[in-house]
């Protein structure tokens, strides 16, 4: 069964309840089942288009009280103007109360909800449960009798024509009407639940018990003569609970059960951007090698082959703001999807899925021995250099355990904000130009995973200062060469003992092994040379220990003859680099834009790197 909710009709100049001294208005956020047309898939996994309905009382509003209110269904920070002051169910309705922030977009809002100019919500919801119940022109109908509203929007146009903000004296008595259904539902979907009851205070008033009691009685699809019995038998609504759930369970008894589950709201805004830059990343990473190629889920094949502006327009439509297709070019199209809020994201989050796989797949030779340590801020974060565990002692005949300590000695790093701005032009938008659209965040990628290399290779070319007031290579702590030498048994063979020789912060020995030998493109073919396999050598002199022991790494942003050794990560953290937590490189965001044409990014990355120990490290001057 479906119900079909008439609110009287409001002028757009109508009182609001809008109090400018406390920065409230009232809402009816939901009014009655609310349906509407979706698009294929059903909540069955059909490949049919459906119609929804919202049941008020499925509706679980303790995320939804004190949830945001905003101008708009984006969920950033701008778009947030106040939050959800109290909520409530009212028979079909969902009521809510909106308490205004001192924002500047708080305020202009305000005077449009003051000017009648914006009279329109929406909710953000998510649905657990879905309810069959028959179908309606031929589409089938689905019920949400187990969903979440977590926000509500302001917008001009609501798809519930009835949610909308409340005039002043307005009543909440409304006239219901039976919407006919084409066939009965065959199968219930879902096992009898409790009638939700109504979060408002109940009132005295015998009319108000009685409206409720109507209420629930349609909701449950009974006969609205079971209504009329409870109302002449003055039942309270506890007594109307029990005998409507009663019914339920009566009607339900014999007939077969399916369960109907759905994982996310398939009219969320966020999803829906989501899966339509999936599409096109897809399509734009179609011609690269499979590693770097995004996958196409089926989620996302509905927008495979549609343009940029194409699905501009169907965000648009779905926000209740439709900008049209019909007769209108391409050049006239771009121009109204830059007034969307969701074009820029779209865009944004298409280029982000383009770009991670390709900097994913870059490999700067300084992460081959820098460990990754992720930041939780930008404050100095301090890395301690731990000494061993105290070493066991023998055990009096008394069975008594001696006490130990663990020495400690911290160096600091510091996480750095790096950013630039990026243009898709207006032409490459209206031809839709997949190249130049894949092209440029790929490009991106490999420009920022390039100057990772050289900031940390510049760290340590640098030879920073450690907290003992020493440079990390010095005579002092053992990793420096007293002369320079060419690569060569000897002198790789000092340098690793070296690195065996380094003690812990207690005096043990750690006996580190180099992996890798470092040098400039000058020195790199001898390096290369020197770490290869031997080829049955004729004399015990000729044996090269280090062949295949060794992993040979040459970067342009050393020069000269110098060389270095380094330990692996594992075995002692020597260099450090590492990313703000939750990211793993550089993202893209819309950047506001007035003198470009075209839409701006910009490009950010949270990034650092470190020196917290020198035992894992050794370097010789070279000849």
């Amino acid at each position: 069964m479906a119900l079909q909710l008439f609110a009287r009709a409001m002028g757009a100049t109508a009182p609001t309840t809008l109090d400018r001294a406390a920065r409230t208005v009232e809402v009816v956020a939901l009014s009655g089942l609310a349906p509407a047309t979706r698009p294929a898939p059903a909540p069955d996994g059909s490949r049919t288009a459906w119609i929804e309905e919202l049941s008020a009382a499925g509706a679980d509003l303790s995320r939804f009280r004190n949830g945001p209110a905003l101008k708009d269904h984006r969920n950033v920070t701008d778009a947030a103007v106040g939050s959800i002051a109290e909520a409530r169910i009212e028979g079909d309705r969902i009521v809510s109360t909106v308490r205004f922030d001192t924002s500047a977009a708080a305020e202009e809002l305000m005077g449009k909800v003051e000017a009648g100019s914006v009279r329109g919500v929406s909710l953000g919801y998510g649905v657990s449960r879905w309810k069959s119940v028959g179908t309606r022109g031929g589409l089938p109908v689905f019920q949400a009798i187990a969903w979440v509203p977590h926000e509500l929007s302001f917008i001009p146009v609501p798809m519930d024509s009835g949610a909308t903000v409340r005039s002043q004296g307005d009543s909440m008595t409304v006239q219901t009407t039976v919407a006919p259904t084409d066939t009965p539902a065959q199968t219930t979907t879902e096992a009898p639940a409790q009638i939700i009851a109504p979060a408002a205070p109940e009132t005295s008033s015998r009319a108000a018990t009685n409206q409720q009691i109507r209420s629930m009685v349609r909701s449950a699809g009974l006969d609205l003569g079971a209504a009329d019995r409870l109302i002449d038998e003055d039942a309270d609504l506890d007594r109307a609970r029990s005998v409507v759930f009663d019914a339920m369970l009566a009607r339900s008894a014999g007939r077969p059960l399916a369960a109907v589950q759905v994982l996310h709201d398939h009219d969320d805004p966020q999803a829906v951007v989501d899966r339509m830059a999936t599409a096109y990343a897809a399509r734009a990473t179609a011609h690269l090698p499979q590693a770097h190629r995004v996958a196409l889920p089926d989620a996302s094949r509905a927008y495979a082959n549609r343009s940029l502006l194409d699905l501009a327009a169907e965000l648009a439509d779905r926000r209740g703001t439709p900008i049209g297709t019909r007769n209108l070019s391409s050049a006239e199209l771009y121009q109204r999807a830059l007034t969307t809020s969701d074009f820029p994201v779209l865009l944004a989050n298409s280029a982000n899925k383009t770009l991670l796989p390709a900097y994913q797949a870059a490999a700067p030779t300084y992460r081959r021995f820098f460990a990754r340590r992720d930041f939780r801020d930008f404050k100095p974060a301090s890395f301690a250099r731990v000494g061993d565990f105290p070493a066991p002692l023998a055990v009096g005949e008394n069975g008594e355990y001696k006490h130990g300590a663990i020495a400690e000695s911290g160096e600091s790093v510091t996480l750095g904000e790096y950013g630039r701005i990026i243009t898709f032009t207006r032409k490459a938008l209206i031809n839709d130009d997949l190249g130049a659209f894949a092209d440029l965040p790929t490009k991106a990628a490999l420009r920022v995973a390039d100057w990772e290399n050289s900031v940390a290779w510049a760290l340590v070319v640098s030879n920073p200062t450690l907290s003992d007031g020493k440079a990390l290579f010095h005579a002092d702590h053992g990793n420096l060469a007293g002369s320079g030498g060419a690569i060569g048994i000897d002198t790789v063979g000092a340098g690793e003992a070296a690195m065996m020789k380094q003690t812990s912060l207690d005096g043990l020995k750690l006996n580190l092994h180099p992996s890798v030998l470092v040098t400039s493109p000058d020195k790199y073919t001898l390096g290369r040379q020197f770490v290869s396999a031997n080829v049955a050598p004729a004399q015990f002199s000729n044996v090269n220990p280090f062949a295949g022991k060794l992993e040979a790494v040459g970067d342009a942003n050393l020069s000269g003859n110098g060389w270095y050794l380094m330990a692996e990560p594992s075995a002692l953290e020597t260099f450090i680099y590492g990313y703000l937590q939750g990211q793993s490189g550089p993202v893209i965001t819309p950047e506001a834009s007035f003198d470009t044409a075209g839409v701006k990014m910009k490009l950010t990355i949270d990034f650092a790197v470190g020196a917290v120990d020198y035992r894992g490290a050794y370097k010789n001057a070279g000849a």
